[in-house]
């Protein structure tokens, strides 16, 4: 079944979220008829919506160029792909996972199990530590579990583009947003939430319903708001079950929070570490249409 005509049009709407639910309809059935479109709309991206567009090209052309504008547009054109030479630009990435969004809120689990001794031996370590994009992470400096969480997030937060925004909430028993809002990426932001890092001090509890409901309505919790101007991919990072607050069974607060990040088209990216929980972080990642990085395996 080809792509409608409803779904090219709606890849140039203004909103990011209507783009890539077109974007996914495609990639649902591919059509080589519709490159022309996605490659314009992907020309023009600059958020979450690119990795739908790029995900609905590749499956509609059977080609990989990745974050390369140019080499879509030049085979939109007619060029024979043997003739594009594809110089992809890289991504930001977060232990392994590519970040597309403009608009991230960061949410590290800040427990008691952040304190202990890190799981990896050396060679795995180094192997976590050495991501596509940016320099090495000086893995030789870690010894705790908040150290390489914390090392990742770094990377993370430097590697975010100007002009974009983020927020870094780190939670225990309490939810405790950097900022209150999602702060202009830029070398004062940057700084404050590399201080919070070095900040941190871990205790009991973890509300991990709480702090990935403030995640998500960080720019304001009714809808249009959320719609708008809210946060356009989450990272999750944990290493303990969910303790306090409201809910605390994992397989609620996946139905919940999935729920509400799918209907504002958010993908969470959960990111376990230590014996996490596991289906709890697997359900939030492939409801929302993010990715789950078990770091025990």
């Amino acid at each position: 079944v080809g792509a409608t005509g409803v779904f090219k049009e709606r890849l140039a709407h203004k909103d990011w979220q209507v783009q890539s639910a077109a974007a996914r309809a495609i990639v649902a059935h591919p059509d080589p008829t519709a490159v022309v479109e996605l490659a314009a709309a992907f020309s023009k991206a600059k958020g979450r919506s690119r990795r739908d567009l790029l995900d609905a090209l590749e499956k509609s052309t059977g080609q990989e160029y990745g974050n390369d504008p140019k080499a879509w547009t030049a085979l939109a054109k007619g060029t024979p792909p043997a003739e594009i030479q594809s110089r992809p630009t890289l991504v930001p990435t977060a232990f392994g996972i590519p970040i597309y969004g403009r608009r991230v809120v960061i949410v590290l689990d800040n427990s008691l199990r952040m304190s202990d001794p890190h799981p990896f031996d050396t060679e795995r370590l180094r192997a976590l530590c050495d991501p596509r994009d940016g320099d090495a992470i000086p893995w030789f400096r870690m010894s705790l579990i908040s150290h390489f969480a914390h090392a990742h997030v770094k990377h993370l937060i430097q590697g975010l583009p100007k002009g974009g925004g983020f927020e870094l909430i780190p939670f225990n028993e309490f939810v405790r947003p950097t900022f209150g809002e999602l702060a202009k990426v830029g070398s004062a932001s940057r700084k404050l939430a590399f201080e919070t890092l070095e900040a941190l001090k871990t205790d009991d509890g973890i509300a991990t319903f709480e702090a990935l409901n403030v995640a998500l309505d960080i720019e304001g919790a009714k809808e249009a708001k959320a719609w708008k101007s809210g946060p356009d991919e989450i990272l999750f990072i944990t290493v303990n079950q969910p303790t306090k607050g409201e809910v605390t069974e994992g397989d609620l607060v996946a139905s919940a929070v999935a729920m509400k990040a799918s209907r504002r088209m958010v993908p969470i990216h959960t990111v376990g570490i230590h014996f996490h929980p596991y289906e709890m972080c697997q359900r939030l990642a492939e409801s929302t249409g993010g990715t789950y990085v078990n770091l025990v395996k």
